[in-house]
């Protein structure tokens, strides 16, 4: 690398935590010195990743619309809570959103064409972007919390598993809504 200086590039990507551990840390750190400059590019920002699942769903599915920009913000702010850790890349992260979207959205044609509707094949909705909406769960709906509710005693874990369930209530609230969670 050094007789060639200049007139060659080597380009290497990945986690920079994994380069620096697995590939300039070899020969006591020796092979680092040889690079003279390095890119650190960081991840999409939540608009940039708005901006990529646009793109993505533009450039993969040219004929279909989100029904709701507000629920492609809100997908975007899900995947960028990736951010930071180990094996997170943007662009991985919006295409496989992009294809359990897909995956959801054919789903819920299918149903609906089955149920005698003439649904908008070319509109993705909330749910298709999202996943169902979480419900709050209840004794009479959910044979564990049920089974849990007729235990005797236990009464800090009750109202632990109560108070874990309203947070995740209100933190769906709260994501519909565009507030910070």
């Amino acid at each position: 690398m050094d007789e060639r200086g200049g007139n060659m590039a080597v380009v290497m990507a990945g986690d920079e935590k994994a380069v620096d551990d697995r590939v300039m840390a070899f020969n006591n750190g020796a092979l680092a010195s040889r690079f003279r400059r390095r890119y650190n590019l960081p991840d999409f920002n939540d608009d940039e990743l708005i901006e990529l699942l646009h793109r993505t769903i533009s450039s993969t599915k040219p004929n279909y619309h989100v029904a709701d920009d507000k629920h492609l913000r809100i997908a975007a702010r899900r995947v960028g809570k990736g951010r930071g850790n180990v094996g997170f890349g943007n662009a991985r992260a919006v295409q496989a959103l992009v294809d359990l979207t897909s995956e959801r959205q054919t789903a819920r044609v299918v149903s609906q064409r089955r149920e005698g509707t003439n649904p908008d094949i070319f509109e993705i909705q909330r749910n298709d972007l999202l996943g169902e909406e979480p419900r709050l769960l209840d004794a009479d709906t959910s044979v564990p919390l049920r089974t849990l509710r007729d235990m005797e005693g236990l009464d800090a874990v009750k109202a632990s598993v109560d108070g874990l369930l309203k947070l995740a209530e209100s933190n769906s609230q709260r994501e519909e809504l565009e507030l910070p969670l």
